[in-house]
């Protein structure tokens, strides 16, 4: 996953930068989707609960992937500022997150969308829901 985030774009709206990462992430899945089904089955399985390593290596790869996640918000919308880009960060990496495994699973069940699409579209969401945040915080400081 780092490797594939390497050279992000410098320019463009959140929007675009987000879009990129979240593109990245959907190719570098698609070329490894044995690893996140394997995960998913364990994130989804009695066995992994009883299994008290099993679900110590699946909370260390879901926390990494939510501070991928974070890092990835954060520097998309890094142009507003530290804190404010840091705020949506928190605020939307599990959601991130949550539309990320949807799109997975959807991809897998071969409902015909491209895993391109789903990101594309997850990317809007997300844009979205940042933009009403940074339009809030502004709100509170004036």
């Amino acid at each position: 996953m780092r490797a594939a985030h390497q050279n992000p774009p410098a320019d463009g709206s959140p929007h675009e930068r987000l879009t990129w990462h979240l593109q990245k992430t959907g190719e570098a899945f698609v070329s490894h989707e044995d690893f996140l089904r394997l995960l998913l089955v364990l994130v989804m399985s009695n066995e992994a609960a009883e299994a008290a390593e099993a679900m110590r290596t699946v909370v260390e790869v879901r926390s990494e992937g939510r501070d991928l996640m974070q890092q990835m918000i954060r520097s998309s919308f890094a142009v507003e500022g530290d804190d404010v880009a840091t705020a949506i960060a928190d605020e939307l990496a599990h959601f991130g997150m949550a539309g990320f495994d949807g799109a997975f699973v959807s991809l897998q069940s071969n409902d015909g969308k491209p895993i391109a699409e789903l990101m594309a579209q997850l990317a809007d969401a997300m844009a979205a829901l940042g933009e009403s945040r940074i339009r809030s915080i502004r709100a509170q400081s004036d």
